[in-house]
């Protein structure tokens, strides 16, 4: 009997060329497939309605904010040229906007188109209130009714202001100098905006047509503005002079602004004089005035300021006195028997025995103010801080640059002060 056993292997045979006794070495490589490109494209996906539907929104947010963009940046542009709040601006008269504001402006000098004044004015000054304009230099030796035609230009003889409001001449605001006043006092103007301008008093003008107004020959924007000193009722007004390369002429507003001055703004300012003349022309000068004067100092202007019409500061000394912003500036001097003012305004102030004294030809600013209490506070026009050498008082405070000065007195003071104060103040 035979038995089978399962596990037992078969026998291979021992032949080599035997096919059932070779081994597989080189396995057959796997499939590569080849795509070839026949050039045509696939068919595109087509977009759904959503999708359309939302970059036509998409776009539409972007134009929109483009076209809003755009609009600012005009808005921007727009509100800086002819914005009222910006110096640089065209220059709008009162209540009015750019198109009426060019339009009264474009009245005047259309006789003769080749004639202009615009940037003729080479030289200003504010003193107090009161405009001094020149088409030269202005020094103490121009000031002659000889020289009109340096001041005022060729074939005229003074200078004047044209109220547009009223779109007249305003005649009572006029140079004169023939009897040497050489300033026009703008706390006398009523409300309103008005154009300087020449004129000749030998030649009637043809009214607007003819009338050639002035501009400063300046490149930087100009604004500046002041306070008349208060009426017999107590009401002051705001004074402002403009001008700027985008506006035709120079313009000077004029507006009430009731019975209060700004906070830090004094109708004058008074202090004790440092500058004592002695008879060989030299100066004997005081330190600051100690505290007992100026407490009495102090007294006189609160005596003045009961009246309720006029507010004034007292301080201790002419350095004090520049520091601060008023209209007019006055110093007591109890050793003088004569009284002082500028020899720029004192044209408008022979009345009430004020007269000017100047520095001798020889010094190095011979002609101006003798006084530091006047020149030096006088301002720009009267050199002040300028440092010259021989000069006393002229280093005491830092060069004036602005055209801005007050309109400055030297009193003497022995008697009836506050009254000559109030006489002084008066005649603004």
């Amino acid at each position: 009997m035979f038995f089978h056993h399962k596990d037992n292997p078969e026998k291979q045979s021992s032949n080599p060329d035997d096919p059932a006794n070779k081994t597989n070495s080189n396995p057959t490589p796997p499939p590569i497939n080849i795509v070839v490109n026949t050039g045509e494209k696939a068919a595109p996906k087509k977009e759904s309605g959503f999708s359309i539907a939302l970059k036509i929104v998409s776009a539409v947010v972007v134009l929109a904010l483009l076209g809003t963009s755009i609009y600012a940046i005009y808005g921007a542009i727009h509100e800086q040229i002819y914005s009222k709040n910006n110096d640089d601006s065209y220059i709008l008269l009162t209540d009015s906007d750019f198109s009426k504001s060019q339009l009264a402006y474009s009245q005047f000098g259309t006789k003769d188109t080749s004639l202009s004044n615009k940037n003729k004015i080479r030289d200003y000054a504010l003193i107090g209130t009161k405009l001094l304009v020149s088409e030269s230099k202005i020094t103490p030796s121009l000031l002659s009714k000889s020289n009109a035609y340096l001041i005022a230009g060729s074939n005229y003889t003074d200078i004047s202001l044209w109220q547009l409001s009223s779109n007249t001449s305003y005649s009572a605001l006029t140079t004169d100098f023939a009897n040497d006043i050489y300033t026009i006092d703008l706390s006398l103007c009523p409300e309103g905006d008005y154009l300087i301008y020449p004129f000749s008093s030998t030649s009637k003008s043809n009214g607007i047509a003819d009338t050639y107004p002035y501009s400063i020959y300046s490149s930087e924007t100009i604004k500046e503005t002041i306070y008349s000193l208060p009426n017999k009722d107590g009401q002051r007004k705001r004074i402002t002079l403009r001008n700027n390369s985008a506006s035709p002429y120079t313009v000077i507003s004029v507006v009430s602004c009731g019975t209060t001055l700004p906070d830090n703004y004094y109708d004058a300012v008074l202090y004790n004089s440092q500058y004592h003349l002695n008879e060989d022309n030299t100066f004997t000068v005081d330190g600051i005035s100690a505290s007992d004067k100026l407490e009495s100092l102090t007294g006189t202007a609160t005596s003045i300021m009961e009246s309720g019409r006029f507010k004034i500061k007292a301080v201790d000394s002419l350095l004090s006195a520049s520091n601060i912003s008023s209209t007019a500036a006055i110093a007591l001097d109890s050793s003088l028997t004569d009284s002082y003012c500028s020899v720029f305004v004192q044209g408008s102030f022979t009345t009430i025995g004020l007269t000017g004294k100047t520095l001798e030809e020889t010094s190095q600013l011979g002609g101006y103010d003798l006084y530091p209490e006047i020149r030096e506070l006088t301002g720009y026009i009267d050199k002040a801080g300028q440092a010259y050498a021989s000069v006393t008082g002229n280093d005491i405070i830092p060069a004036v640059t602005s055209h801005v000065g007050k309109e400055s007195f030297l009193l003497a003071s022995a008697t009836n002060t506050s009254e000559k104060i109030v006489e002084v103040l008066n005649r603004f």
